[in-house]
Formats: C-alpha cells, structure tokens, sequence
C-alpha cells in the first residue's frame, strides 16, 4: 500500500463573517408592539454572553421579522455541532454601523454587515464594534468578538493495493482532502472514474513509464476548488503470470485428473486479474499433444495417467495478459 500526503505552505482559503447587531434577537421568537420590553439574547459573533436590556419600542421603527439559523459550515463525520436559531426584528430603513480594524462599514443592507477576512496562522481573533441610531438620533454601540480557527488542508493519495499502477487493470486509487466536503480526483495518463462506494479506479492510458496524479478539495459551501498537492506514480505491464494444472504449480506430482490449466497472478495485493488461456503443448514421455483453450485434451489426460512415476512431464502454455500483451509460460510436472 503507498500514501503520499502534501500539504500547502500557506492557506488561501476565505471567510465571510455575518454581523447583524443593529437586529434585535427574539429568543422567545415574540416581539410586544407597546410599552416598554426587555429581552436577553447572546449575539452569536461574540463567545460572551451579553446583559440585559430594556428598549422602548417608540425608539425603532422594526418593520420585519426574519428568522435566522446560525451553526457550523463544514462537520466531520459523526462529529456533534450545534444550531442557534432565532427571530429577528429590523428596520430595513435604519441600517447598522459595523466597525472593524478602526474603519467603519457602510455596507449593512437588512440589517447585515459583511466583512471579507482572510485566514491566516492557527488562529484568529477578530474584534470590533457594531452601533445602531435610534429614532432620537443617539447611538448605541456594543463590542463584538469572534475566534475562528484556521486549518491547514492537506490532500492525501493511496493505492491500497500496491505502490505502482498498473496498465490492464482496475487500480484502485483513494484520496482525502481533509477540511473538504469533497475530494476530487484528476490525472493525465489516467481514466479516473469515480468508485459506487469509495475512492477511484483508474485505467492506464499512457505507454510511459509514470504518471502524475493530483488531489483537489471543493467546499460545497464556498464552490471552489483548490488542488492541494501533485503525486507522481510508476507505471508499469502487469507481472507475468504462474501456470497451474488444476492446483498444481511447476514442480508439483500430477495424476491425470488435473484438466484445467489457469494463469495466476504473481503480484501481491491485485485482485480479479484475468488472464485468458490461448492455446497448450504437453510433452508426455515421446508423446506430444496440442490443444486450444484453457482444458487438456482426453488424450493428453490419458497419457499422463498412462506414464509411470517419477517421469517428468511439461507443458507449455500460449496466453493473453489483462493489458493485451501475448506470453508463453511453462510448466515442468512429475507423474505421481
């Protein structure tokens, strides 16, 4: 099995941060049109809660109810997360003043502030100010806060099987492109097609001696794909194969009911590798036969069940590897 990893020397991954201060959360998902209410909530860009206030609602003019999910982008499989959601009251005439690294944001439409952040180091520690006028004109300005950890994504290849790819035949290719939702696959030489269950096969289409195979992560959340790293894999005919007579191999005591001649692989780790018997010659004593296919002919198993023991017997078979190449292979064989 082979597993190359690659990882980037720096993250150019985005992150947009949501700001809506100047709404008012209603946890209870209720707002009172009259007389003076007071409500608690957590501002979900901040890690602390924030007090109590009390609003006179003659100091808005909230002319909208929105509700509003705020939770993880990106989860790992079988990883717990959790949901905040709430209803929100603006007043789609009265935006919000947001203000971060000392410059103020004119950018708020319904209520939201957007600002572009690029990720850098671990971790990040984002801090600024949010201000909302009231209907008397006076300001109201709260701090906020937000902590995002940075990732540094990495893409990783494997071949599960063998360390080599192989022309004839149905590599097996596996790739993760961890802080992705989606791992994709590219290579030139190379059919990759996407696996029912996991992972990739690959069909050789190069007469070269390696190919190049890269690994890419694309975000469902954001669209965009970033290739993450380039591996370079030798290529290569598959192995010759071993012929067999029934279940004895080169060397082994035969009795005359061994029939069927098979070509079996010698590569540790490949699976389904199909080899297709041509044509045979079997040398029995001064006695000769030939034959096409994959079974020995009644008259050659008749003459081996004829030879006495000890004496040597050979075969030699004509076949066609996975990769379309033609080979001979031989077999030496004793009389049981």
């Amino acid at each position: 099995m082979s597993t190359r990893t690659s990882q980037p020397a720096a993250s150019k991954a985005s992150f947009t941060i949501v700001i809506s201060k100047r709404t008012v959360f209603i946890l209870a998902g209720i707002i009172l049109l009259g007389g003076i209410f007071s409500f608690s909530y957590r501002f979900v860009a901040n890690d602390e809660d924030v007090t109590s206030i009390a609003i006179d609602n003659k100091d808005y003019d909230f002319d909208r109810m929105v509700p509003m999910v705020f939770g993880p982008e990106l989860m790992n499989v079988g990883e717990q997360g959790e949901l905040q959601v709430a209803v929100v009251a603006i007043d789609r005439k009265n935006q919000p003043v947001v203000t971060y690294n000392g410059a103020s944001l004119q950018n708020a439409q319904n209520g939201l502030a957007k600002i572009p952040v690029k990720a850098m180091g671990s971790e990040m520690v984002l801090r600024g100010k949010v201000s909302i006028t009231d209907n008397k004109g006076k300001a109201h300005s709260m701090n906020w806060i937000k902590s995002i950890k940075v990732m540094r994504p990495q893409g990783t290849i494997s071949l599960p099987e063998s360390n080599i790819l192989y022309r004839g035949y149905n590599n097996q290719i596996e790739g993760v492109a961890s802080g992705y939702d989606e791992t994709v696959l590219l290579g030139e030489g190379i059919v990759l097609t996407r696996n029912t269950g996991y992972g990739y096969s690959g069909k050789i289409t190069t007469s070269g001696d390696e190919l190049g195979i890269s690994i890419a992560g694309k975000s469902a959340v954001t669209n965009r794909t970033v290739t993450l790293g380039v591996f370079t894999y030798r290529v290569s005919n598959l192995p010759d194969g071993t012929i067999m007579l029934g279940t004895a191999g080169n060397g082994d005591e035969v009795t005359g009911s061994e029939s069927v001649i098979s070509v079996k692989t010698v590569a540790p780790g490949l699976q389904n590798i199909v080899y297709t018997v041509k044509s045979w010659e079997l040398n029995c004593g001064a006695l000769h036969f030939s034959g096409t296919g994959e079974k020995l002919s009644a008259e050659a198993l008749a003459a081996i069940k004829k030879e006495a023991a000890g004496k040597t017997i050979s075969l030699l078979v004509s076949y066609k590897t996975p990769d379309d190449r033609d080979h001979k292979g031989s077999l030496v064989l004793h009389r049981k």
